[in-house]
């Protein structure tokens, strides 16, 4: 129905404008909420029934009973209008659903709410088809159009329509239902309790996701005239989407055999970055490269003007200034200055190390910024953002981690946990014993990324590896890297940071895929509930966010808390608590990041030269 459309209540009286609004409701809904035609349609319907219901009042007419509802219903719409119209802001734009952003890519308009199943599924298929396409005659390609949390839920989607980690059928019955109402006509507004026949019931991430894919491609799931409120929905749906899809992949190869983890689909890409603030507000220019580069290959630093582009670099993130031994220099064949020397490592074998990495060109701190005093190493230190911000990678190599078996075990429990919650797909004894299997590999180990103190060692040998309780911030420290002001700024201008040890070698999961500073700690601090408390086979997973909110609720001194888990467990769950970045870096707010800053130490003043200084 278009503008110009004849008038669609031609009636005579209240009963016929009745059964002609009733007839108009479902087109009304196949545009856009106050948009131009929404508007034509509800404008000329009660326009019409002001009219006759002046008439009835004239004559003294006695009142319908459906005319309280129907007046209830133009009250609780305008209301909506007056209070929540807003059209598509200039800064959401960036944020709209896939759907819309590749309307706007194609210029064309293809959100067919009269046959919504078809346009949902036609959009995806045209979507995928077109992130694979590059750029051609100086036009962006669609994958260079998205946004970070485009292209986060984007990934997500992928993943789980391909079955990638989790169970085959979950998607097949999915596919199988969108198929067979393909042809259905008319507005759909659908939520998971419609949904029962996609297993949504048998895990929450499939749930998650499914939830995730129609705010993203269902035509009737997207208003741009009350943008605001739908903007800030599908940012709540695209960030726990991606929680739980990170949950989940590395739950998904932590219940693999070892010997059949090579032969799965895991995809070889980054975990999705868990977002849900874009970091617009940490200013670095993206022209500003490195004046020196550690050359891996050739063992020295090098002059990046002296080569003919600035080439793909990575940044080793490390803290060593608290342990600097005065008056103690030493030359390091390739660099041309004297390096300070610390108690921590000896600087002399680093080149010979860094080949580990197997990367071209490095930028680490101590190769890369003269460290004699001449003008230009301020220079480089006021562009630490920059540097950090342009690095192809960064690595955080913890120079007091010995290796990651500790960590990888308690990971791996906890992953275990989770599963066992939230899927019902899965054989559950199978599960079950892959739990007990993970506490027992767990309980005899501790994390070397958090240190326990000699009294919590004593405590957790007696009571074999267990701990009892809920885990509390007494029992030690984490590694020295986190206690760093420096190494703040540079985890919150590389959130994706790599955590390496001594020896450089990767924190990984049981697929050997390496875990991100910000995945592990999302991970920790999310999956807490699921290991205090028992499971729950009576929960369901059609209203998101209830199974959660049931577990932070149950009384952890009852039948349903977990009294004992292994000790590597709780020294992670300390470490999260202690450093407080699980919401820093998924946040990336300029407070959550002040506020960290204040239980950090340095050297020098990165507040006066990083992302820490006051800007006007």
């Amino acid at each position: 129905m278009t503008i110009d459309s004849p008038d669609p209540f031609p009636c005579m009286t209240l009963s016929e404008w009745k059964q002609h609004y009733e007839n108009m409701w479902e087109s009304l809904w196949t545009h856009y909420q106050f948009s131009l035609e929404w508007n034509k349609l509800w404008h000329t319907a009660w326009a019409k029934y002001d009219k006759l219901e002046t008439a009835r009042l004239q004559a003294s007419a006695d009142r319908f009973e459906w005319q309280d509802k129907k007046e209830e219903v133009r009250r609780e719409i305008e209301e909506v209008r007056k209070a929540k119209y807003a059209p598509l802001a200039t800064e959401h734009q960036q944020l709209c659903p896939l759907s819309i952003q590749l309307d706007k890519h194609l210029q064309s308009h293809n959100q067919d709410r009269l046959y919504p199943w078809r346009s949902t599924l036609s959009n995806w298929i045209k979507f995928q088809d077109l992130y694979n396409e590059n750029s051609e005659n100086g036009k962006l390609s669609l994958r260079e159009c998205l946004s970070q949390a485009q292209e986060s839920s984007y990934s997500v989607l992928k993943d789980w329509w391909t079955s990638v980690y989790c169970n085959d059928q979950l998607l097949e019955v999915t596919r199988s239902y969108i198929d067979s109402h393909l042809n259905d006509t008319g507005p759909s507004f659908p939520d998971l309790d419609s949904l029962g026949d996609t297993y949504v019931g048998a895990s929450l991430y499939h749930a998650y996701c499914l939830e995730l894919f129609l705010d993203e491609f269902h035509p009737c799931r997207w208003e741009p005239y009350i943008s605001h409120l739908i903007i800030f929905r599908l940012q709540q749906s695209r960030a726990e989407a991606v929680v739980h899809a990170m949950m989940q992949r590395l739950s998904y190869v932590s219940i693999l055999p070892s010997v059949d983890v090579a032969d799965q689909k895991i995809p070889p890409r980054p975990y999705p970055r868990v977002l849900i603030n874009e970091n617009k507000w940490i200013g670095y220019s993206k022209e500003h490269m490195p004046m020196y580069l550690w050359d891996v290959i050739g063992r020295k630093t090098v002059l990046v003007s002296d080569l003919p582009v600035c080439p793909i670099y990575t940044c080793v993130s490390h803290t060593w200034g608290r342990w600097r031994v005065q008056g103690s220099e030493a030359e390091v064949q390739g660099v041309p200055w004297k390096v300070p020397e610390n108690s921590l490592y000896n600087v002399r074998d680093l080149p010979q190390k860094f080949d580990r990495l197997h990367k071209a060109y490095l930028w680490f701190d101590l190769f890369c910024i003269p460290q004699d005093g001449r003008p230009v190493g301020g220079i480089e230190i006021a562009r630490q953002a920059s540097i950090f911000g342009n690095c192809e990678e960064c690595i955080a190599w913890m120079h007091d981690v010995e290796r990651w078996e500790g960590t990888q075990r308690a990971l791996n429990w906890l992953a275990m946990k989770y599963i066992q919650h939230t899927t019902r797909f899965e054989n559950s004894a199978d599960i079950d014993e892959l739990v007990q299997k993970s506490l027992g590999a767990a309980q005899a180990m501790s994390t070397e990324i958090f240190k326990l103190n000699a009294r919590s060692q004593r405590s957790f040998l007696q009571h074999e590896g267990m701990f009892k309780g809920v885990p509390n911030t007494s029992h030690g420290e984490p590694s020295s890297w986190f206690s760093s002001l420096w190494t703040l700024q540079e985890a919150v201008l590389c959130p994706d940071i790599i955590l390496y040890s001594k020896d450089f070698q990767p924190l990984q999961d049981r697929s050997g895929f390496p875990i991100s500073l910000s995945i592990m700690m999302v991970f920790i601090d999310r999956v807490k509930p699921y290991a205090y408390c028992k499971f729950n086979e009576n929960s369901s997973f059609t209203q998101l966010g209830e199974y959660e909110t049931a577990l932070s609720m149950m009384d952890t001194t009852g039948a349903n808390y977990t009294p004992e888990w292994p000790a590597s467990a709780a020294s992670l769950c300390n470490f999260v608590k202690i450093t407080r970045l699980a919401t820093v870096l998924v946040t990336l707010s300029p407070m959550d990041v002040l506020i960290n800053a204040t239980v950090r130490q340095c050297t020098g003043s990165p507040c006066s030269s990083g992302i820490l200084t006051p800007r006007p």
